[in-house]
């Protein structure tokens, strides 16, 4: 059984319906993260930006019950209008509430708001800001691309997702986990007042080597 996380950040021994011999079977490979290079990256963050502009991705996820992110990423692309560009993902699941449903996709001023994006994992990793609820793929993302990286979890406490990103934020400091929109909004003004241009790298000793790790372990046994 093969988690693809770092062990520091997931012990999935707290999971009390996991039996003493399925945990025996578990090995942590690591994070499963994108393969995109530094100039990939860059390239692309040069289409979608000016120099003095600071790149944001918005995502909700799969979009359920999000419509309070998309609303406050909206109001937030409006108050940053002259120095930001944002790609706001709403999800395919986002309530009918939404303004933009059903629309695939919806360009107003600094601002493309998509229901999806293919390009979705290039996004979060040449982000300069990454918003989002702390899907496993946006984090993992993010933090491969070293951006800064705000998180509104759904739940809290008990929510893994919640219990996930709070962890990985104590390796990864460029993680801010927040409570509500409206703190969401304090810290998305702080980032602002930071310069973001040379994209100071991030040092962390994660496990972010899942793929490699797990194509010696499949090697091995097969």
């Amino acid at each position: 059984i093969f988690v693809a996380c770092d062990e520091r950040i997931e012990d999935v021994s707290n999971y009390k319906f996991l039996n003493k011999s399925t945990l025996d079977r578990v090995s942590y490979i690591g994070y499963v993260t994108p393969t995109f290079s530094a100039e990939s990256m860059d390239a692309y963050r040069s289409l979608k930006k000016r120099d003095s502009e600071r790149y944001v991705v918005s995502t909700p996820g799969g979009g359920f019950k999000n419509y309070a992110l998309l609303r406050t990423s909206v109001e937030l692309a409006e108050k940053y209008a002259d120095n930001t560009r944002w790609d706001i993902v709403y999800g395919p699941k986002n309530d009918k509430k939404s303004p933009f449903y059903p629309y695939d996709i919806v360009s107003i001023n600094n601002t493309e708001i998509y229901k999806f994006s293919s390009d979705m994992d290039m996004m979060n990793a040449s982000s300069d800001i990454l918003i989002t609820r702390g899907g496993y793929n946006n984090l993992v993302e993010g933090v491969y691309g070293n951006s800064y990286i705000i998180c509104k979890p759904m739940g809290q406490n008990n929510d893994e997702q919640f219990i996930h990103a709070t962890n990985l934020s104590q390796y990864y400091d460029k993680l801010i986990v927040v409570e509500n929109m409206q703190e969401l909004k304090g810290c998305f003004d702080d980032l602002m007042h930071l310069s973001l241009c040379d994209r100071p790298c991030q040092k962390h000793d994660l496990n972010m080597n899942g793929i490699e790790n797990l194509r010696q372990k499949l090697n091995y046994f097969l």
